[in-house]
């Protein structure tokens, strides 16, 4: 077993050895929850959440990230566009 083992407790259960990978997996898939304790081997038991690149949020699209507003609709015509009513007589 090298350093790289880990291991974690879920609902009073020890599961383990898993790779950083198996962890991660288990993360992602909310089997591990940041409350739950974790230790690799031959350390003691922290909070999951206490593990630096455990809980990786998902990367966020910086292409979402804008303000999106909706014109105005569109005056309507007057009914009689042709007929302008103004004075041109000065």
């Amino acid at each position: 077993m090298t350093a790289n083992t880990w291991y974690c407790e879920v609902l009073h259960t020890e599961f383990g050895p898993l790779t950083w990978d198996d962890l991660r997996g288990m993360a992602t898939r909310g089997t591990l929850r940041p409350q739950d304790r974790v230790r690799q081997q031959g350390g003691g038991w922290r909070v999951a959440s206490d593990v630096e690149g455990l809980f990786v949020s998902p990367p966020v699209d910086d292409a979402t990230d804008f303000d999106i507003s909706i014109p105005p609709p569109a005056q309507k015509p007057a009914e009689n566009d042709d007929e302008l009513d103004f004075d041109l007589s000065g």
